[in-house]
């Protein structure tokens, strides 16, 4: 997973604080935002933040991004 695009910082005044862009992940890997309900980005993110490629796979996480509301599997 190309982590080092989707990883980034922002500063609010002394702080620095670090996030996964869903939208940077959703242009490298064709996912449409928009039709995910929000809860499904919230685990999306999450995904993004402990992906390690031994417990949280890039599989599992296109899964996820991946989602339909009338998907059978």
């Amino acid at each position: 997973m190309q982590q080092a695009q989707i990883q980034k910082t922002v500063q609010v005044n002394d702080q620095c604080y670090t996030y996964f862009s869903l939208e940077k992940f959703a242009q490298i890997y064709a996912v449409n935002l928009q039709i995910l309900p929000f809860s499904i980005r919230i685990l999306l993110e999450n995904l993004l933040r402990h992906y390690d490629g031994d417990i949280v796979k890039l599989e599992d996480i296109l899964a996820i991004a991946k989602w339909e509301k009338n998907q059978t599997k």
